[in-house]
């Protein structure tokens, strides 16, 4: 699958939607191959177990996307999200017509029924917020290329220190909210000690040995990156008014981790 974050795939997907209902039928071969990796996934959640392109669940997949592209209203929302919701209702259909599912008597049935919906909707989000985790390490690796920052680097230049921890959170806090030591951070691609160590008072010997961890931090902080900033972020500054970190699940696996 194309590396394609939520909110650009949503969009496109919106695109060819206006496409379809104007007549143009064939729009929907625009994104199929984007989107079909897209319903495998929630095919799977949705059915417990994992879903290739030649099972019987991506055959229901390919028909519910018509049926999605047909039903799909404006008033509706997130257009892929309305996707996912006929994937998963045409998926569990198909669950409860095989023949596991008529040894059932009618009062377990509907509570089974009842609880793979509440359990496919969490997933449904859950692969969601995966699918934006994604794309935000992705662009953040690209990121911090420029600065010649590698996750390697992270790993290697991350305090192991509490108090250490925190002094270069507030670093990158003062560098992320301060207009020109970003702007001069943005052009010359180094941090800027001189001001740093005017304004904040810290040691010379902090920025320098942990320059690229202040760096990614700052870069994480003031950008768009939603779902890594609350490994950075403190406590303290949730409760003074900040939202809740949300969960982070499934990151812990990924590149990102030293963030």
């Amino acid at each position: 699958m194309p590396v394609t974050g939520v909110s650009e795939l949503d969009k496109r997907l919106r695109l060819v939607w206006e496409k379809y209902a104007a007549g143009q039928k064939t729009a929907v071969d625009e994104i199929y191959d984007d989107i079909m990796p897209f319903c495998l996934k929630v095919c799977s959640r949705v059915s417990g177990k994992f879903v290739n392109p030649y099972d019987d669940e991506a055959s229901i997949a390919r028909l519910a996307i018509l049926e999605a592209m047909a039903r799909y209203e404006p008033d509706r929302g997130s257009i892929l999200l309305f996707l996912a919701q006929v994937v998963k209702s045409r998926v569990l259909d198909h669950k409860r017509r095989e023949k596991r599912w008529y040894s059932l008597s009618f009062s377990l049935l509907k509570q089974v029924e009842n609880s793979v919906d509440r359990q496919a909707d969490d997933d449904l989000l859950e692969i969601l917020n995966d699918m934006d985790r994604k794309q935000e390490i992705e662009h953040l690796q690209l990121m911090l290329a420029d600065y010649g920052i590698s996750f390697a680097d992270l790993v290697a230049s991350s305090p192991k220190h509490r108090k250490t921890r925190e002094e270069t959170r507030q670093i990158a806090l003062l560098l992320a909210q301060t207009e020109e030591l970003k702007q001069d951070l943005r052009e010359k691609k180094m941090l800027p000690v001189k001001q740093l160590i005017e304004m904040g008072r810290f040691k010379r010997k902090t920025l320098e040995r942990y320059r690229k961890y202040i760096i990614a931090s700052a870069i994480i902080l003031a950008g768009d990156f939603p779902n890594i900033q609350p490994f950075i972020l403190s406590r303290e500054l949730s409760r003074e008014g900040m939202e809740e970190p949300p969960s982070c699940r499934g990151i812990k696996n990924s590149p990102g981790k030293m963030l």
